[in-house]
């Protein structure tokens, strides 16, 4: 058993001086580093510098370990201190290691393997105690489960006090995720997809313009199970193509977490069943200063601009896309500019302005078009509602069944035309036949196509008609949420032709 102890031989003093040198070379670098890089520093900086060495190691403090041999560094300048010797090496300690990622990328698994003719004392990963295998086939073999990227230093020791070292990286496992481009993109779908992660506590960052290049082709398949936030940085993703029979559809298929700050882009296509919607399919999450532009499509019900069925918060967000409802069986289509079924859940600070229509079903609104209890407030619609069925309104289509709960609306309002059949319909509302409607400071443009504010019970009741200029001069009587449209110096108005616009629209 051959063991090296303090520098006493000129080989010894050969291998100092070499060692010496090569941690000269590279505090010569760092001293560069130090005039140039603005993020240097004397800690971390020098420290990962360091130990992305071969055989060099910070071992505590300004101690460092070049290829056995000890030497104390003065960080300031920097430049090597003191020579502290040679270590305890025991170089019949033969460490292999390998690192293999999880499916999800959550964690990595170091796995050890040392061979070793005499007794193992410990074996330490970063200065945590392992228990100490036993020995198969002439090796120690033992695995440990990882959870953050970095070096780890695996340090074997002997019963005689001799000891080995090595280092292995982990550099693979994701946590918060950077999206440039498309291969990006679908990379966290794929993870989201097939390992079952849902980014729960993680956040995803859109980090640029993203084209999906999407056709009938190359389809974009929906991000199933979505529980983390997904920040999107105001950025557009573009060339979304999805044309599906299958229910559930849009960019996700279902979010339980935080969507916000992107944009679809205008020359995007998704198509579906049921519960299809420009950015989710089926909402259980937040939602918010998202805006679609995708033409939505669905070959059954529940289609909205934003959302298919809403079941968590929409806020401030809009959708500027066209959307075609399907028909279900019972001839109700349930097609909304923002969601098509609210169930229990919120819209607040929302507009549509894009075409909605809904052929000859029934149920269709620029809001959302069938509630099963919830809340829409401070929203408004600018976007023409087509159909030759029933049950249409500005706002909301219809309000839910006698057992169901109520919908509270209030502060919003309607100039969108209803090109539509004139049975239950209304300028807020289609039918609210159940009076299960809490309404408030409504109100809707007497020339957008309806006679009465609601559809059923017929009349006005908390949804006031106004005229144009009445309309225009509405901000302020419809709340703190609201403001002016701006003037261009052309006389042209910059938002909505001059209508309240919600004061996110400018701020954003």
């Amino acid at each position: 058993m051959e063991y090296f102890g303090k520098a006493s031989t000129s080989k010894e003093t050969t291998e100092e001086k070499q060692a010496e040198e090569k941690l000269k070379l590279v505090l010569i670098e760092l001293g560069m580093d130090k005039r140039t890089d603005t993020t240097y520093n004397e800690n971390s900086y020098i420290d990962n510098r360091i130990n992305e060495q071969e055989g060099m190691t910070v071992l505590e403090g300004d101690i460092v370990s070049v290829d056995g041999w000890k030497f104390e560094i003065d960080r300031s300048v920097p430049k090597i201190g003191e020579s502290l010797g040679k270590e305890n090496l025991n170089l019949a300690i033969v460490i292999e290691a390998k690192v293999s990622t999880s499916d999800d990328y959550t964690k990595a698994t170091i796995t050890i393997e040392i061979e070793y003719e005499g007794e193992i004392e410990s074996i330490e990963i970063n200065g945590e105690q392992k228990q100490l295998p036993g020995k198969q086939n002439g090796k120690y073999v033992l695995s440990t489960d990882v959870v953050d990227n970095g070096d780890y230093e695996i340090i074997v020791k002997d019963k005689e006090g001799g000891f080995s070292r090595k280092k292995v990286k982990v550099s693979d496992i994701i946590k918060d995720m950077y999206i440039y481009n498309k291969a990006d993109m679908e990379k966290f779908r794929d993870i989201v997809n097939t390992t079952g992660r849902t980014f729960k506590d993680n956040t995803v960052y859109v980090m640029s313009e993203i084209n999906l290049e999407g056709s009938n082709a190359d389809q974009w398949v929906p991000i199933s199970n979505f529980e983390g936030t997904f920040e999107g940085n105001n950025h557009t993703i573009n060339g979304i193509y999805i044309d599906s029979n299958e229910d559930g559809i849009g960019f996700f298929k279902s979010n339980r977490g935080t969507i916000k700050n992107i944009i679809t882009s205008k020359d995007s296509f998704i198509k579906g069943k049921t519960y299809v919607g420009g950015v989710v399919g089926i909402n259980y999450g937040t939602i918010e200063y998202v805006i679609n532009n995708a033409k939505v499509v669905s070959t059954g019900a529940a289609t909205g601009g934003i959302v298919g069925r809403g079941q968590g918060k929409i806020s401030k967000s809009a959708n500027l896309g066209d959307i075609s409802g399907g028909r279900a069986s019972n001839g109700t289509s349930h097609t909304g500019g923002i969601c098509g079924d609210l169930v229990n859940g919120i819209i607040e600070e929302c507009f549509n302005k894009g075409t909605v229509s809904i052929g000859t079903a029934s149920m269709a609104s620029g809001i959302a078009s069938r509630s099963y209890g919830g809340t829409i407030e401070n929203c408004y619609n600018s976007g023409t509602i087509i159909g030759t069925g029933n049950t249409f309104g500005g706002i909301m289509g219809f309000t839910g069944d006698s057992s169901e709960p109520d919908i509270y609306v209030k502060n919003c309002y309607n100039i969108g035309k209803l090109q539509t059949g004139t049975y239950l319909q209304g300028g807020i509302v289609g039918n609210d036949t159940n009076r299960k409607m809490q309404a408030s400071n409504n109100y809707w443009l007497d020339i957008c196509g309806a006679s009465v504010g609601s559809g059923n019970p017929s009349g006005n009741t908390n949804a006031v008609k106004k005229t144009e200029a009445q309309m225009k001069a509405l901000a302020t009587t419809l709340g703190d949420a609201y403001t002016n449209d701006i003037q261009n110096e052309d006389g042209t108005w910059k938002y909505n032709d001059g209508y309240p616009i919600l004061v996110w629209q400018i701020e954003k």
